[in-house]
């Protein structure tokens, strides 16, 4: 699918992503209930989850490997960011 071709179906509540976007970007959707519709981007930063409005990357535009989100898919997506357990500290004495 092609931006243009998700664009409609955002604006009546679906989620769409590409999956070239690395980890941290999540998905675009459209706000219920806020008047003008304006496209959000939810994305990652560290363990917290943001919204920002969304202004297409240039790779975007033009891309086709857009899909729309399943209402299973979204949990996972969101869920929060577990950071690796750290280890005993190994330093070595230089002495």
């Amino acid at each position: 699918m092609t931006l243009a071709d998700i664009l409609g179906q955002i604006r009546k509540g679906a989620r769409a992503r590409r999956p070239a976007w690395h980890n941290g970007l999540i998905y675009i959707y459209v706000p219920e209930g806020q008047g003008m519709a304006e496209p959000m981007l939810r994305y990652r930063q560290g363990s917290a989850i943001l919204d920002q409005p969304y202004s297409p990357r240039r790779a975007d535009w033009f891309a086709d490997d857009w899909t729309i989100l399943s209402v299973e898919e979204l949990p996972a997506l969101e869920a929060p960011v577990t950071p690796p357990a750290s280890g005993p500290s190994t330093t070595t004495d230089p002495a």
